[in-house]
């Protein structure tokens, strides 16, 4: 046999698959077995409460006097990104139950709902979460991860 070392992995077909994509026989799951991440529930009556996005970057006197770090004011110089998440009906902070992935989150208490796409990929582990029982308002700090800076 002059060509192929390997035989072609054989296609099998998926009786409930209308589309008819073929499957290889090593695939484990398919893309419509696995479940989203940040699963909305659009039945789920509570409301969804205001929030504002705003970035925060890490500066020097260097940087603002003699600007010898490079940094501009730009969304890709940020260091973090500030979630504002007003909830004027919520009681108490144990009531409140926050989940932060890589690219939404999870914000859940009695009266409120909210699951919001972020823009860039943030650090879950060193995201910081802090109630203002006196604006009655959620404050989530999220440090943003990047890939590579050119």
């Amino acid at each position: 046999m002059i060509g192929a070392a390997h035989p072609r992995p054989k296609k099998k077909y998926n009786l409930y698959d209308f589309d008819r994509k073929p499957v290889l026989e090593k695939d484990i799951w398919t893309d419509d077995d696995v479940e989203d991440i940040c699963y909305d529930d659009a039945a789920d009556p509570r409301q969804c409460p205001e929030y504002t996005i705003t970035y925060r970057q890490r500066v020097c006197s260097e940087d603002i006097f003699l600007g010898m770090m490079g940094k501009q004011n730009s969304i890709e110089d940020c260091n973090e990104m500030v979630m504002h998440v007003e909830m004027p009906l919520a009681v108490a902070l144990s009531d409140i139950q926050v989940d932060i992935k890589d690219n939404c989150v999870w914000v859940q208490c009695p009266q409120y709902k909210l699951r919001a796409d972020l823009p860039v990929k943030v650090d879950e582990a060193d995201s910081t979460a802090r109630w203002d029982a006196v604006d009655k308002r959620l404050i989530l700090t999220m440090p943003i991860v990047r890939e590579f800076k050119i």
